[in-house]
């Protein structure tokens, strides 16, 4: 058919009357939010373990109910840009008086791959002394864990169990653990021998959900946990990190994510269930730089948020 001008202009008011429909019903939807799923939203379908889930109730780092402390079902959500939580005393004396820092950047808050370095604090403030390597965090990439800091207000992606993200924040690291009966040479940090009963419980219903312990030392009222001494090399040397209360003295909340820990990796490209992992000698390297547990800490984030607290907390400037 062949155009007139009547025609042409005709076709043009029409398309400019598509265009802005098209526009405020893009705008509509982005007044709602525009995540995959808030904090009551659907949930998330868990999709691989590294740890092997059996009839024995063996469950992956991240296992169990997807259900938080509410009863809501969590669904993975994007973050808002820079959003940081604000440090409070305790936060910011531990920032203060640690020698040693393990940084942790994601590209952003989906990525599974991320870059480690570790820095020690020098006469003149915070200097690189490790790294940066290659590391691995949980398929889903990072969401706001609790630890040294808390989820900021108003956040919707908040790690739940059986999300697969790794929390992000400051945490404090425990004691190391490994399966060898002696510690590795020239560790000075605490260390304890994963046994075969030595087990992580990650059932939230569990009154030792997210706590390590013996398994003959405690009633089962769990219906699952992590064996901490595998069949694998994942847990050969670990250092848990303190997420929802995992160490000694903290109060978890059920089903805010359990069993999180820094190990050894599976290789690169492959995604933990919500833990950190790096190569097997690096690991060592790391956890041999340190003399007490008192002067180490773990900063995990994506790059904007770490950019940004470089400033807001004082964390020494990262490239990856």
């Amino acid at each position: 058919m062949r155009n007139t001008p009547g025609s042409v202009a005709s076709a043009r008011r029409g398309l400019a009357l598509w265009c802005l429909a098209a526009l405020a019903a893009r705008c509509d939807a982005g007044s709602s939010g525009g995540h995959d799923a808030d904090a009551d939203g659907v949930p998330e379908v868990e999709a691989g373990a590294e740890a092997d889930a059996g009839a024995d109730g063996d469950a992956n780092a991240d296992g169990g109910a997807d259900a938080d402390a509410d009863g809501d079902l969590g669904g993975e959500s994007d973050a808002d840009p820079g959003l940081l939580p604000p440090l409070d005393a305790a936060a910011e004396a531990a920032l203060a008086s640690a020698t040693h820092l393990i940084v942790v950047v994601a590209p952003t808050w989906s990525d599974d791959a991320a870059e480690l370095a570790l820095f020690t604090r020098g006469v003149g403030g915070w200097e690189p002394a490790l790294g940066p390597w290659p590391a691995e965090v949980g398929y889903s990439g990072l969401s706001w864990g609790r630890g040294l800091t808390q989820p900021p207000p108003g956040a919707t992606n908040v790690k739940e169990e059986g999300d697969g993200s790794a929390p992000a924040g400051i945490f404090r690291l425990g004691k190391v653990m490994g399966y060898d009966a002696d510690p590795p040479t020239g560790l000075a940090l605490p260390y304890q021998v994963s046994a075969a009963t030595t087990i992580c419980i990650d059932d939230p219903a569990s009154s030792h959900y997210n706590k390590i312990v013996e398994s003959t030392d405690v009633a089962r009222d769990f219906s699952s946990h992590e064996n901490m001494r595998r069949t694998d090399e994942l847990y050969s040397l670990l250092a848990p990190i303190d997420h929802n209360g995992l160490l000694e003295g903290g109060t978890p909340i059920p089903g805010g994510g359990s069993c999180i820990f820094l190990h050894v990796w599976s290789g690169a490209g492959s995604p933990t269930v919500g833990c950190t992992s790096l190569d097997g000698t690096r690991l060592l390297e790391l956890l041999l730089a340190p003399d007490r547990l008192g002067d180490l800490l773990l900063v995990q984030l994506p790059r904007a948020e770490y950019d940004a607290a470089v400033d807001s907390w004082g964390l020494p400037p990262f490239s990856g």
